[in-house]
């Protein structure tokens, strides 16, 4: 397992949507291997934003209904997850795609 990533920071709801871009249009396929960047609510309301590995789709009738991912991050609030586990979200959470060199 890889070692846990420490770029956390927190960003104001002021200025979180306009930090979000739109990754639609991106192919599923696309995803598989790269890390993207997902806000997770923690008990008392507030958002974490933490990398996760993409590791597949989640695939329903032919068609990629989500993802399944793998925490890359030791989370500093309580947000339900660990370092290492496996999430699932869907396309419209990532708020920034990473392939290991750029932010995409």
């Amino acid at each position: 397992m890889r070692e846990p990533r420490e770029n956390v920071r927190f960003v104001s709801k002021k200025y979180s949507q306009k930090m979000r871009r739109n990754y639609e249009h991106v192919e599923p396929e696309f995803l598989i291997g790269k890390s993207v960047k997902l806000g997770f609510k923690s008990s008392d309301g507030r958002i974490e934003h933490m990398w996760v590995w993409v590791i597949a789709p989640v695939v329903c009738d032919g068609d990629c209904v989500g993802f399944k991912g793998i925490l890359d991050n030791e989370p500093i609030m309580d947000v339900g997850f660990q370092y290492g586990e496996g999430v699932l979200f869907k396309k419209k959470d990532i708020e920034v795609i990473y392939d290991g060199w750029n932010e995409l």
